[in-house]
Formats: structure tokens, sequence, C-alpha cells
């Protein structure tokens, strides 16, 4: 099964976007990307471009087209509608990536009879594992939480409210019946501290 993977990033120009794509850069395949959203409702982000055009041609920015802020969600779809992974996942610009993320996502894509979507953990600032429990509930999970198969018709995608990120893992499970496999791994960090982000991303650990 092919298992190359987009993943999007939305960003409003935090200074956190360089952690958040230097955690990804040393796991990413060949044939994987990672489209960085800039939200630019305020105007445009040269800071942010700059920052992707450090890393390989694996990495693309392009400016968000929401003329409404929707924490990320606008600029999450507008990533998924360019993506041309077999694999879709989100990642906000203050998360970063456990060091096996993406080998327990190929891991898991490997485990599967046929495409399904895929549920993570991740930690949320406040050092709470989501999921905890394997129920498909608003507040009991988060986008982080979600890679989806990228076929035809059946891409979910968010809704501009609070919990659209909620509405996208719900949407997901809908194209395939609500069926959904559950993998008990966290792939995200949010806001680490240093001593959390040096674990996370090692010293010495090229871009």
């Amino acid at each position: 099964m092919n298992d190359s993977l987009s993943i999007i990033v939305p960003t409003a120009g935090r200074a956190s976007l360089e952690q958040t794509l230097r955690s990804y850069a040393h796991q990413l395949g060949p044939n994987d990307e990672v489209i960085v959203v800039g939200d630019t409702t305020d105007g445009p982000l040269p800071q942010s471009a700059a920052i992707v055009a450090g890393f390989d041609a694996r990495f693309r920015y392009v400016d968000g087209h929401s003329t409404y802020h929707s924490w990320g969600h606008a600029e999450i779809n507008q990533g998924l509608k360019l993506a041309r992974g077999a694999w879709l996942l989100g990642n906000d610009d203050d998360d970063i990536a456990t060091p096996d993320a993406l080998a327990s996502i190929r891991a898991a894509i490997a485990d599967l009879d046929h495409p399904l979507p895929l549920l993570f953990q991740f930690v949320t600032p406040w050092r709470q594992t989501l999921w905890a429990r394997r129920e498909l509930v608003e507040g009991g999970l988060g986008g982080h939480c979600l890679v989806q198969p990228n076929r035809a018709g059946k891409v979910a995608l968010m809704t501009p409210r609070y919990s659209g990120d909620f509405d996208w893992i719900a949407a997901a499970a809908a194209h395939y019946g609500g069926e959904v496999v559950w993998v008990e791994r966290v792939v995200a960090w949010t806001r680490p501290t240093a001593a959390e982000l040096a674990r996370l991303i090692p010293e010495g650990v090229p871009a």
C-alpha cells in the first residue's frame, strides 16, 4: 500500500514553525511533502515563507486564501486540496512530531488490509494525552490524531467552528461507515518545554 504522506501545517507566523518543520525533516521519505499554509488574514507572512525556504524541496509554502480566522482550519482545508500524498495529516505551528511519528504512521498503514482513517494520540499543552478512550466524542480527540486516506470523494475537511477538528475526524469516519483504526502511539506534542523539546529533537538532528 502506498504510504506517502502529506503533512499540512497552518501557520500564523509563529517562530515555533521552524522547530515544527525540523521535527519532521529527518523523518520524511522521498515521496512525502509538508505543505505550510499561512493564515494571512492580517497580511502576508514573509517570515514564514523564508523559514520554509530553508528546508528542502519536499517543503512548500502557500499563502492562505481565507478572509476570516478559524484556528487554522481554513488553511488545513486549503492544504488538503493541494496534497499529493496517499495519506493526509495536519499539525499546528506550535506542535512537535515525536522522533518516530512517521515510522509509527507507516507501520500502522502497513497493517491495514484496506485504507481506513487512523487515530493516533498527542500530548496537549496541559500534558493530557488525547485520546484517553476509544470514543468518537467531542473534547476527547483533536485534529492531531487523524491520518486519513487521500481518496477521491472521501477526503474530510474541517469546519469553521472551534471544534471543527472534531468535525473533521467525525467526517473522515463517516466516509468509511464509522470504521476507524485506533493506534495507541503519541505522534505529536503541543508546545513542549525546553527539556521536552531536547528529547523530541535531539541536538544535531539535521533539517
